[in-house]
């Protein structure tokens, strides 16, 4: 599971998702994580999206609008 925190325009949200798990088999949810942001910048790409497990809303962020922090939490 990650956690992932949005910094924009002052304002910052915090969200936990499981939206990345099993995406490609035998990966870890921040190296596929880390796949989605490759896409990005290669242009495939312009928004990261994914699903908040607490509040079960569809979340898009664009990262070129505002910071992201991502890391990994134990389930």
């Amino acid at each position: 599971m990650l956690r992932i925190t949005v910094f924009m325009n002052g304002a910052t949200r915090s969200y936990q998702t499981q939206s990345f798990k099993d995406e490609y088999k035998r990966s870890s949810d921040m190296e596929v994580y880390d796949a989605v942001i490759s896409n990005i910048n290669r242009g495939y790409a312009k928004v990261i999206t994914f699903k908040d497990v607490f509040s079960n809303v569809n979340v898009s962020v664009s990262p070129i609008t505002c910071l992201i922090e991502v890391e990994e939490v134990s389930e």
